[in-house]
């Protein structure tokens, strides 16, 4: 098969690129043709040289999508998978790529919730009197018109649309036929990547994605650090693994963890917009566990598990780790017996105090990880796929 993976955004999913073509380069009979922005490219740079059936093509400066996309159109590709789409609708449906189109869907709301009501919602949690607020209203009520027809050109092309796992299958079946419903897991496990916490002196908290308040709860963590800082004092270790693509969000973290900092907490973080993919991977076979410490619900129309994604559990799979979650969260039947569940802050303080406490534990919670992971290794979703 020739499997086209095309990811137009230039801050794209780069792990979800890796992981398609990952899955369909277990195959050695699979041609993988990835095309992306330049940067695109760069990032993944590492994984071109490691599988020799997966090639990559970035978009030029100064070349028109429309180029662009016919160079894609002349491999004659079995299937496109397209990996983000936030803009750039017009230049899709507009195009004929005469193969099947396989659309991921991040946010199920954004792309099937058409009730004017949604549309208000959205139009108005931005409203500011600034220069924002002609995208607003285009994101509000032009993107989603747009989308209907991207959503339109897939059907047409006999594709198909997919998403993370089966929790939010379930949630999209509402709107689409089970048939024309695709699970592709945002990262498959990398054996190539070795453990390398085995002799950390502290317990290492990995604390992945980029640096958001909106996102993410990083003062109700450093609140539970504080609170209690002459036991966690020489015995824990933050690892806040993303880049800083909001400034004036990530100053304030930043800050706030330099005083923890001078306390004598260790804590790791990153003065760059982008983690690359290769020192992201590194760092995490540092991490003993892995904690998601994301705002579950992010309005009353999107939740984290249910209508979109968190790229926590994926980062999980990937290297093998087990992970901390809030109760909210809708957690994958394969990652329970690796997962522990927090209730609020102030369990989690508990939580992390009886890990340290007790290494066996840990031990046992990055055994039951890898098992785990086995689940999600390159041929047995490319089976999963076929069938």
């Amino acid at each position: 098969m020739k499997i086209g993976v095309l990811e137009i955004m230039p801050e794209g999913h780069y792990t979800l690129i890796d992981s398609v073509a990952r899955i369909f380069a277990s195959n050695e009979e699979n041609k993988i043709y990835l095309f992306t922005q330049k940067k695109g490219g760069e990032v993944l740079s590492p994984l071109m040289g490691e599988l020799k059936n997966v090639s990559n093509t970035s978009l030029k400066v100064n070349q028109s999508f429309t180029d662009f996309f016919e160079k894609i159109s002349e491999i004659k590709l079995d299937r496109l998978y397209i990996i983000t789409l936030e803009k750039y609708f017009r230049e899709i449906y507009s195009f004929d790529f005469n193969c099947p189109i396989y659309l991921f869907i991040h946010n199920i709301d954004s792309w099937f919730q058409a009730k004017f009501n949604y549309k208000l919602y959205n139009f108005f949690k931005n409203f500011s009197l600034s220069p924002k607020l002609v995208y607003y209203f285009k994101t509000s009520f032009i993107y989603p018109i747009q989308r209907q027809k991207v959503i339109l050109k897939v059907y047409k092309s006999g594709g198909k649309f997919v998403v993370l796992n089966s929790i939010i299958k379930k949630e999209l079946n509402k709107f689409v036929k089970d048939e024309l419903i695709e699970v592709i897991p945002f990262s498959v496990y990398n054996h190539n990547l070795k453990d390398n916490s085995v002799n950390n002196n502290f317990l290492r908290v990995c604390v992945p994605g980029l640096i958001s308040i909106t996102r993410r709860d990083y003062i109700s963590l450093f609140n539970i650090i504080e609170k209690d800082i002459d036991f966690f004092k020489d015995k824990i270790e933050l690892d806040l693994l993303g880049g800083i693509s909001y400034p004036q969000q990530g100053e304030k973290i930043i800050e706030l963890a330099e005083k923890l900092i001078s306390k004598g907490i260790r804590i790791i973080y990153y003065k760059k917009t982008l983690v690359p993919l290769f020192e992201f991977d590194q760092q995490l076979t540092k991490s003993d566990i892995i904690l998601g410490n994301m705002h579950v619900v992010q309005n009353k129309y999107s939740k984290y598990g249910k209508t979109k994604e968190s790229g926590i559990i994926f980062t999980m799979i990937r290297c093998g780790k087990p992970g901390l979650l809030p109760k909210d969260y809708a957690l994958i039947g394969e990652l329970k017996t690796s997962t522990i569940i927090f209730k609020d802050y102030e369990d989690l303080a508990f939580i992390l105090k009886n890990l340290i406490q007790n290494p066996r534990k840990i031990k046992k919670l990055k055994e039951e990880a890898i098992l785990n992971s086995y689940k999600f290794e390159p041929k047995i979703l490319l089976e999963g796929l076929k069938n």
